[in-house]
């Protein structure tokens, strides 16, 4: 919701306008999520909504360039999902 609600339609299409220190926050709750599951940390994988899949990568990417993005509706029928976690960010923009 945090990142849907910071999404604002300009004239070169939709922008994140996320407040710096929850951007920072959603970083760092993602990046201690993947260091609390060593399991994962070779390929992490943060599974979004569609409409906000693209903002969240762009927002990553060069914090956290190993994280895979995927939308619900990129995944398979048969896809063998487990969850090791919600990342939750506490307060709003």
């Amino acid at each position: 919701d945090t990142v849907n609600n910071s999404l604002l339609q300009t004239e070169q299409g939709m922008q994140l306008v996320m407040d710096p220190h929850v951007a920072q926050h959603m970083i760092t709750e993602i990046a201690r999520m993947i260091e609390t599951h060593p399991e994962i940390a070779g390929q992490p994988v943060l599974l979004t909504s569609p409409s906000i899949r693209r903002h969240v990568r762009k927002l990553t990417e060069r914090f956290i360039p190993q994280l895979q993005i995927v939308s619900h509706n990129e995944l398979s029928i048969d896809a063998n999902i487990t969850s090791v976690g919600t990342v939750e960010v506490s307060y709003a923009s």
